[in-house]
Order: structure tokens, then sequence, then C-alpha cells
């Protein structure tokens, strides 16, 4: 009954490595959903590969063993639907120079550094906007978030030249440093 974190999940300091906040989700959607169709069993949460998978990030810096963490959330920040998403680019579309931020952290960044630029979070959504905005865009994320949107890590200067933008690609959490990426596709 109830919960159990099973395989593919790390743990760190011999717990279960799962923020406070997907634990939250977790815990309130399957009190939910066991509520609503009078379920008296138990849910396994895995993550298949999780071990593998792990390799190709920091958890393992941060103490996270033998598997990923749970987050709750793909790092991308909203918007959250589409009529948002729509009405976000036709503000956007009023700016002659904006910045494509992946997240709020890249944002911040990107206020600070590009100024005459407006900033915005278009989360998934990055294609949308590029696709749409006719003026000098730029986009700024960090290499995880840049990764999924352009399909691999590789592929983030190619992508990035599909939409004859420039690319700045943060290094660190504080945002002081940039990847080497940061050039003009012209």
């Amino acid at each position: 009954k109830g919960i159990v974190f099973g395989s593919g999940i790390g743990t760190i300091r011999g717990r279960k490595a799962v923020s406070r906040a997907a634990m939250k989700q977790i815990i309130d959607n399957f009190r939910e959903h066991a509520t609503r169709y009078r379920y008296k069993g138990g849910v396994i949460v895995e993550v298949p590969d999780g071990e593998r998978i792990a390799k190709r990030t920091k958890n393992k810096k941060l103490g996270i063993l033998s598997g990923i963490s749970i987050l709750g959330t793909t790092g991308f920040v909203e918007p959250w639907c589409r009529k948002l998403v729509e009405t976000k680019i036709e503000i956007a579309k009023q700016y002659d120079k904006i910045v494509v931020a992946t997240g709020r952290k890249a944002w911040q960044y990107a206020l600070r550094k590009y100024r005459g630029y407006q900033p915005f979070v278009f989360g998934v959504h990055i294609d949308d906007v590029l696709e749409k905005h006719l003026g000098e865009k730029v986009i700024v994320g960090f290499p995880g978030l840049l990764s999924i949107w352009a399909g691999g890590r590789d592929k983030i200067e190619e992508k990035a030249a599909r939409y004859d933008v420039k690319i700045e690609v943060l290094k660190d959490a504080a945002c002081s440093r940039s990847w080497n990426l940061q050039r003009a596709h012209n």
C-alpha cells in the first residue's frame, strides 16, 4: 500500500532523491486518484535505465547515487497553455529585439546582460516565438534545457542557425559565465 520508490531513482544520504515538491505532487495525485477510483492498493515509482541516465548528469557530484533524482519538473517553465503562448508571442512581436530564455534564471541573466532587448520565458514553446518574431533574437539558457530543445547537445548550434539567432549557453547556476557557444549566426 502507499507509494514505493523503486529502481532507477537515486539516493542521497540514505533516502530516495525525490524533492519535496515532487513528493507532494506524487502524494497528492496518488491520494486524489485512489479516492476517486476507490483504489486500495499502492504504486511503485521507478525510472527505467535510471542508473545509466544518471551517469550523464551531475547527480554524483551532488551526492546522489544509483539513479536519477526526481525534481518534479522538466526544467522548463511557463507558459502553460496555448492561449498564453499566443498572447506572449503577440507581445514579443511588439519589440524589435528579444531574448528567449529557457527559464527564470536565464531570464534574470538576460535582463542584466542584454540591455535594449526584452526578455521572455517561453519554456518548451521556443520554436513558436522564433518562427513568428521577425526582429532580432537571442536565446539564453542552460545546456541541459537547450539540449532538450535542440534534440541533443551537439545540435544546439545547428538549431539556432536554422532560426538565424544568436545563442548563449549558460555555464553555471549563478549565470556568471557562458559556455563556449556564444556567437552570432548571420
